[in-house]
C-alpha cells in the first residue's frame, strides 16, 4: 500500500455508487487508502467493509464539508485527494500525481480531466458522454 496518498470519499446514501467505486480499486489492487465518510441513514455491514484492504470506514452523519475535515484528521499520508461517491480516479494515473508532486516542489496540485459516463440503473458500465479538462488557476 502506498505510504503517499489517501483518498476520501464522503457519501450518504448511494449504497450502490460507494460499492462500485469499492470494488473497482479493489479489483486493481490498488495501493492507496481509501477513507469513506458515510451519511447514510443504515451504516455498511462489517462483513463488507472487511472486504477492502484499503479502507477506513467511518458512519458520522456530516454535511460533504464537514465530511471531508472529518477525515483529514486522520490521514498519515503525505497527499490526499477529494472524489465524490460517484467518481473513480484511474490508480495509474495517481501514481503518476505522486510522482509529479514528489519530483517538483515548485508544484502543490496536480489536477486531470474528467471523462463522464452516462450510467444506467445503477450500473457502472455505460457510454462514454464526454471528456473535459478540468478547469483550475496555477
Amino acid at each position: 500500500m502506498s505510504n503517499q496518498t489517501t483518498i476520501i470519499i464522503p457519501t450518504k446514501n448511494r449504497k450502490n455508487f460507494i460499492l462500485r467505486t469499492l470494488d473497482y480499486y479493489l479489483k486493481k489492487k490498488i495501493k492507496f487508502n481509501v477513507y469513506v465518510i458515510d451519511s447514510s441513514e443504515i451504516p455498511l455491514d462489517q462483513n463488507t467493509i472487511k472486504k477492502y484492504y484499503f479502507l477506513k470506514y467511518f458512519h458520522k452523519n456530516l454535511k460533504v464539508d464537514k465530511a471531508i475535515l472529518y477525515a483529514l484528521t486522520y490521514v498519515e499520508t503525505e497527499y490526499c485527494i477529494y472524489q465524490g461517491d460517484d467518481d473513480i480516479f484511474i490508480p495509474d494515473h495517481l501514481e503518476d500525481f505522486e510522482s509529479i508532486l514528489n519530483n517538483n516542489d515548485e508544484i502543490s496540485a496536480v489536477g486531470g480531466k474528467i471523462i463522464g459516463i452516462n450510467i444506467e440503473n445503477d450500473n457502472h458500465k455505460g457510454k462514454i458522454s464526454h471528456l473535459s479538462e478540468y478547469k483550475t488557476n496555477q
